[in-house]
């Protein structure tokens, strides 16, 4: 169980996390920022926040409550990316019949 812990909280493993995350938080705020007449989702600023405190703890040597931060975050955005990788294997092969 240790090794599991040391491996999550590796730096390698934190940053690229950390990065697909803040890829994404990017993603969405250009994404908002195109509607004309609509203001900006708060929540693309609770998610920026979320993501610098993460990085700004794991910097500050708390670790484990920044891999927990970011691992909170990277579970939907994980299962998003394997609907999209489904979603784009099953285009390969034609459409899907489900009858």
């Amino acid at each position: 169980m240790a090794n599991l812990a040391n491996w999550i909280i590796s730096p390698t493993v934190f940053w690229v996390i950390w990065t697909i995350q803040a890829l994404f938080m990017v993603w969405w705020l250009l994404d908002d920022m195109k509607l004309q007449y609509v203001p900006v989702n708060p929540a693309v600023y609770a998610g920026w926040f979320w993501v610098i405190i993460a990085a700004v703890l794991y910097l500050s040597h708390f670790k484990v409550a920044a891999a927990i931060m970011v691992g909170i975050t990277a579970a939907p955005l994980s299962f998003m990316g394997l609907f999209i990788l489904v979603i784009a294997i099953a285009s390969l092969f034609g459409p899907i019949r489900w009858n």
